[in-house]
């Protein structure tokens, strides 16, 4: 699995996706990182030795932590789920066309599900909680 985020401790996605993907490493699955922020300061050994062992292969099953980005092309894979939240009652326009051309879009929480659905969002979501 290919999984994209920020890795900086100071960053809203990039704080939380160490937690991710440590969480993920521990259980078992196989992760090529691939960082969007990156700032090694503060990060745990353990995810900078995933970050340098990384070699991500084109096609491969990916995970997108954080905003879904515009262009989906950017990914190289049909395969793509996006770990995505929100605070507010909708979701920006602009998030609502790509988060509709993934496999699945993975939220925390109920309330995140329904902005999703309010938003205009008909990609399957995964992971409630």
């Amino acid at each position: 699995i290919t999984l994209r985020s920020s890795f900086a401790v100071w960053d809203g996605y990039g704080s939380v996706g160490e937690y991710l993907a440590l969480g993920m490493a521990k259980a078992g699955a196989r992760l090529d990182l691939v960082p969007l922020v990156y700032e090694p300061r503060g990060l745990t050994n353990e995810l900078l030795e995933l970050i340098a062992k990384s070699q991500p292969q084109a096609g491969a099953p990916t995970l997108h932590f954080g905003p879904p980005p515009p262009d989906l092309g950017v990914f190289g894979s049909d395969n793509v789920f996006v770990n995505t939240m929100w605070e507010g009652s909708l979701l920006p326009a602009s998030w609502v066309e790509p988060l509709n051309q993934v496999r699945a879009v993975i939220v925390p929480t109920r309330f995140v599900e329904r902005v999703c659905r309010d938003s205009g969002v008909v990609a399957p979501p995964v992971g409630l909680g």
